[in-house]
C-alpha cells in the first residue's frame, strides 16, 4: 500500500514537472529585474538602516533565483550538484524570516538541536526551502489554536540527520493527500497547496525521506530524514541557535 502511494505521488510530481519548469523560466525574468534594481538602490539610498534593508531585499531575491534554478534542475532530474549543508545557520535564518509573524501571533518556538550534527547531503537553498515550507505550515496550523507552540528537534542517527517539526494545531485533515500538489485545506488566498509537495520532491531528490503523522489528542509532526554529507565522519560542533520568538 505504501509503495502504491509513493508511486502515485511520484507520478503526480512527474506530471507537473513541465509546469514547474515553465513557471520557473517565467519567474527568472522579473527576479533578474528585482536584483538589478536593488543593486541600484544600494548605491542611491542613505543611512545604514535603509541600506541594510535594501541589501536584505537583494539577498532574498538572489535566494529566490537560486530556488527557481533549483526547481529547474529538479524538473530536469539533474542530480550532479555537490551538496553539503550544516543545519544550525540555515534553521536560524528560517526562524528569523518568520520572526515578526511568530511574535505577532504569540507563537512559541522551542528548538532543540544536537550541538555536534554533521553536515547534510542537501544544498543550502534546498534545505532552507524545505524548512521554511514546513515552518510556514506549522505557523498556519497553530494560529487559531489556544496553545500556540512549535517544537523543532534535530538529532544524528547512524549516518542520518533527523529533523522533527511538531505543532499544537489540529493535525492533518487527510494524510493520504497531504503531499498532493495543489491540495490544501486553507482558505482561498491563504495557501497554494504546493508547500509539502515541493518538500517531498526536494527531499526525495536528495535521497531522503519525509514523513507526517497526527499526534494525540491534537497536533501534527513532520519528520525529515536526510543522509549526512560524509557518513562515518566525526560530527563537528555547530553554532548555537538563538530563538527570539
Amino acid at each position: 500500500m505504501k509503495l502504491h502511494q509513493q508511486l502515485v505521488r511520484s507520478e503526480k510530481l512527474a506530471a507537473r514537472g513541465q509546469l514547474v519548469a515553465g513557471g520557473a523560466h517565467e519567474l527568472n525574468n522579473p527576479l533578474t529585474g528585482i536584483i538589478g534594481y536593488s543593486d541600484l538602490l544600494c548605491d542611491e539610498v542613505h543611512g545604514p538602516s535603509t541600506t541594510k534593508r535594501v541589501e536584505k531585499l537583494g539577498s532574498e531575491a538572489r535566494r529566490m533565483k537560486r530556488i527557481v534554478d533549483g526547481l529547474l534542475r529538479f524538473a530536469r532530474q539533474n542530480n550532479s550538484t555537490t551538496r553539503s549543508t550544516s543545519l544550525a545557520t540555515v534553521l536560524n535564518d528560517v526562524i528569523q524570516l518568520r520572526e515578526y509573524h511568530l511574535r505577532k501571533g504569540g507563537i512559541h518556538v522551542d528548538v532543540q538541536v544536537e550541538p555536534t550534527l554533521p553536515p547534510m547531503a542537501i544544498g543550502e537553498d534546498e534545505l532552507k526551502q524545505v524548512l521554511l515550507n514546513i515552518l510556514n505550515n506549522a505557523i498556519d496550523a497553530v494560529e487559531e489554536s489556544a496553545l500556540r507552540e512549535i517544537r523543532i528537534l534535530a538529532s544524528y542517527d547512524t549516518g542520518r540527520v533527523v529533523i522533527v517539526f511538531e505543532d499544537s494545531g489540529p493535525g492533518f485533515a487527510d494524510m493520504n493527500r497531504a503531499f498532493d500538489p495543489f491540495y490544501t485545506t486553507k482558505p482561498v488566498g491563504k495557501g497554494t497547496g504546493l508547500g509539502l509537495s515541493i518538500c517531498y520532491g526536494v527531499v526525495q531528490e536528495c535521497g531522503g525521506k519525509i514523513m507526517i503523522a497526527n499526534k494525540q489528542p491534537y497536533g501534527a509532526s513532520v519528520v525529515v530524514n536526510l543522509a549526512a554529507a560524509v557518513i562515518g565522519a566525526e560530527p563537528a560542533a555547530q553554532p548555537g541557535i538563538s530563538v527570539t520568538a
